[in-house]
């Protein structure tokens, strides 16, 4: 779920910027070592707030940052995606950008369900 902290909290980079970051680290990864597989996962939902210093609603940061995760990385074969996003709300995030001891339960459900293919 790497990217949260980098929109939630204070950014002057667009959400392809640090999606292009998480993007590198991936292509290392897989450079170094060719039989691994790397999960991504889609960020939180995080709630409605201006981030300094341009004041952009992390809501919709955390939006286009979870659609360029998509387009990324769909159909790659030696990268999954985790769809945290698609299993959250706002509601499931005890301040706002952190899921509650009750989502992260469901986010090992969704983790071990883009991993499960990949296992022998």
């Amino acid at each position: 779920m790497a990217g949260t902290n980098d929109l939630a909290w204070w950014t002057v980079e667009q959400p392809a910027e640090v999606a292009d970051r998480l993007a590198g680290l991936v292509d290392h990864l897989l450079s170094w070592q060719p039989t691994v597989v790397v999960l991504v996962a889609t960020i939180p939902p995080l709630s409605p707030e201006p981030v300094p210093p341009d004041d952009r609603d992390r809501a919709e940061l955390a939006r286009q940052y979870d659609d360029e995760i998509r387009a990324r990385f769909a159909g790659c074969g030696r990268a999954a995606v985790a769809d945290v996003e698609a299993i959250l709300t706002v509601a499931d995030l005890y301040d706002g950008v952190h899921p509650d001891a009750a989502a992260h339960d469901r986010i090992a459900d969704v983790w071990y369900d883009a991993l499960r293919p990949r296992l022998p």
